[in-house]
């Protein structure tokens, strides 16, 4: 992949400006303002978005270029990856608070079986006190 250095970092005015220029007066496309700005596609055409130069992300010259190349493909693997490891990170951790659910259903009969317990020893207790 090429070198994305900035992705994530926030947008400066002098770097918006920029970008300004080269999408409307250089007339550029995403993939060379990516290589320029050295940000991904996602961001580029979420910035120009942002700016309103563009109405919907997928309508930034050179989307269908993008949607073409090896980096779209690569994209989209990571990004599958990602979703994949996300749902295997939730699953483990639903089972894991499954054990925990389970243990305080524990705690609450136990719970109610003490309380059983001192109902039925104060009954005894009664009981003796009445005999004797």
């Amino acid at each position: 992949m090429e070198d994305y250095s900035l992705v994530g970092q926030p947008w400066g005015d002098l770097e918006d400006q920029q970008l300004i220029k080269e999408y409307t007066i250089d007339k550029l496309t995403l993939m060379q303002l990516c290589k320029i700005h050295k940000r991904k596609p996602g961001g580029i055409s979420s910035r120009l978005s942002v700016l309103k130069l563009i109405d919907r992300r997928d309508t930034v010259r050179g989307y269908a270029e993008y949607k073409e190349s090896d980096l779209y493909k690569e994209i989209c693997k990571t990004n599958l990856e990602n979703r994949t490891s996300r749902k295997e990170i939730k699953k483990q951790s639903n089972t894991t608070i499954d054990p925990m659910v389970e243990l305080r259903k524990d705690v609450n009969e136990l719970k109610k079986d003490v309380k059983e317990i001192l109902r039925l020893m104060n009954a005894l207790y009664e009981f003796e006190a009445s005999q004797g």
